[in-house]
């Protein structure tokens, strides 16, 4: 018998509409989504960024923000924010927030709750 061979790795895949068309994005390489009026503005791990045509209200339920999604978990800590809590590097007191690309984002007192009861719980991606 053959060794085995490893199993692909699955993409979890999201379908955003933008402004010529839509982009097929895997939510893995998402590091934070910023409000900017009707739309959202999305940074991705690799340093790129997309204007989509949704609301951060929206991308809440696309994400689904507050949910854990195998290691995934995105959650809205600001008005104006959706970050990864997958690619979290540290929470300075409960009302900073800090990402693996040296981003820093404040927390709403709000949110701050939310993000200190599943902040525990989080494993970092490799």
């Amino acid at each position: 018998m053959s060794p085995a061979l490893p199993l692909p790795q699955p993409r979890l895949l999201v379908l955003l509409k933008a402004a010529r068309g839509y982009h097929l994005v895997d939510v893995r390489t998402i590091l934070f989504a910023k409000a900017e009026d009707k739309y959202s503005r999305m940074t991705f791990t690799d340093g790129s960024q997309r204007v989509v045509f949704h609301t951060l209200v929206e991308l809440e339920g696309i994400l689904c923000c507050g949910e854990r999604v195998g290691e995934l978990l995105f959650l809205r800590i600001h008005r104006g924010h959706i970050v990864a809590l997958h690619h979290a590097t540290a929470l300075v007191g409960t009302r900073e927030f800090l990402l693996c690309d040296g981003t820093r984002f404040p927390v709403s007192k709000r949110a701050s709750p939310d993000l200190l009861r599943t902040a525990g719980s989080v494993r970092p991606l490799p």
